[in-house]
């Protein structure tokens, strides 16, 4: 069961990430190549977007040889909250993911591998169908911070494809692997300063179902 804590900022354009890609504030803690993928996430919820109401994402993911079903629970904090922090594009959550069968429902296999009854009680309460998917060429590498702080930042060129309409996108994510939370916070907040990035405002459900009712 772990913890996701990552922060989300959106970019304009491909040219401006290959600007940033030369800039020290980014090179002089990348070690390794960049690794290159696509990935593709189908994103399933009730009829009445019930999953998304209790704060779940569900779907499934094809970006390697095998694809997963994927299970994110958690908004970012609210005043008030244990574990708040009040920081502009900040997620943190639970994440729970099982090999994807075809010939299998998507519920039972989180729930073996410990999703919450929550989330079998909300699946349940309707037949689960397919709302919309995002397609993503995606450049990731991991950030080598002080004091042994690991973090995967990668870039993601999307486009999100709900029935006949697509809406691309550029996206640029920091996620801990390892390490100090307050240190990611830290790097971030300069990455955001020094070339005056907009935090991620609304979750790629709340993106879709925008979308769907401005039809």
């Amino acid at each position: 069961m772990p913890t996701v804590v990552r922060v989300q900022y959106n970019l304009p354009d491909a040219q401006f990430l290959n600007e940033m890609l030369r800039d020290d504030l980014i090179l002089r803690y990348v070690k390794d190549d960049y690794n290159r993928s696509e990935h593709t996430l189908e994103f399933y919820d009730t009829e009445n977007w019930d999953l998304m109401n209790v704060g779940m994402s569900l779907d499934v993911t094809r970006s390697y040889a095998f694809p997963v079903i994927e299970l994110q629970q958690g908004l970012r904090p609210r005043p008030g909250d244990p574990g708040f922090c009040d920081f502009p594009g900040y997620y943190t959550g639970r994440q729970f993911t099982a090999p994807y069968e075809e010939d299998e429902d998507l519920v039972t296999p989180l729930m073996r591998r410990g999703a919450p009854e929550l989330f079998r009680e909300t699946a349940s309460s309707a037949p689960l169908q397919k709302w919309f998917s995002t397609v993503s060429d995606r450049l990731s590498t991991t950030l080598y911070l002080p004091d042994r702080t690991r973090v995967d930042m990668a870039f993601d060129h999307a486009e999100l494809r709900v029935e006949e309409k697509t809406q691309p996108s550029y996206f640029l994510f920091f996620e801990l692997l390892f390490g100090d939370t307050r240190l990611l916070l830290n790097y971030c907040e300069q990455v955001a300063e020094h070339f005056g990035l907009t935090p991620v405002q609304l979750s790629r459900q709340q993106q879709a179902l925008r979308i769907l009712r401005s039809r």
